[in-house]
């Protein structure tokens, strides 16, 4: 969710929320260019899908200590690499929950029954009735609150 919200009012508001010493997880994973033995998806992927449903706007930047807060320090950033099997079906059913489906349904540009037909009618030759193995990336960041927080806010010292 980190890529949809206003970061600062986020961190702000976590700072209030967090114990000191306390950590702060944020992470996210989301489906990539990838198929297990299988390039179609891949060409799928990248000439079919995201050209009918491209990514909208949000903030996909990793975040850097100077960025954050005085109070929040990054103990660590992780990023890996997962993979899911799927059916055509269930793969269909993530896909509806995409911010790329959605954006374009919301806005009245494709329904919900349109965009289910379309990835049944482009995913079959890339499925072939089987089913298939996903790749996913993703990323997991620890945040430590320092005691900094509750001094600063308290108009202390």
């Amino acid at each position: 969710m980190v890529n949809w919200v206003d970061r600062d009012l986020f961190l702000e508001n976590m700072g209030h929320a967090l114990q000191d010493q306390g950590i702060l997880l944020i992470y996210d994973f989301w489906i990539i260019d990838k198929m297990q033995e299988n390039d179609a998806y891949t060409n799928w992927y990248h000439e079919e899908y995201l050209k009918r449903f491209p990514k909208p706007p949000r903030n996909e930047n990793t975040w850097k200590q100077s960025e954050l807060p005085d109070y929040f320090h990054i103990k660590n950033q992780i990023t890996y690499e997962l993979f899911y099997d799927f059916s055509m079906e269930q793969f269909i059913d993530f896909m509806m929950i995409q911010s790329n489906v959605n954006t374009k349904i919301e806005n009245g540009e494709v329904s919900e029954v349109e965009a289910r037909n379309w990835f049944k009618n482009s995913l079959s030759p890339v499925f072939e009735n089987r089913k298939k193995t996903l790749y996913f990336t993703g990323y997991s960041w620890y945040l430590y609150k320092s005691a900094v927080h509750r001094v600063l806010s308290s108009g202390c010292c």
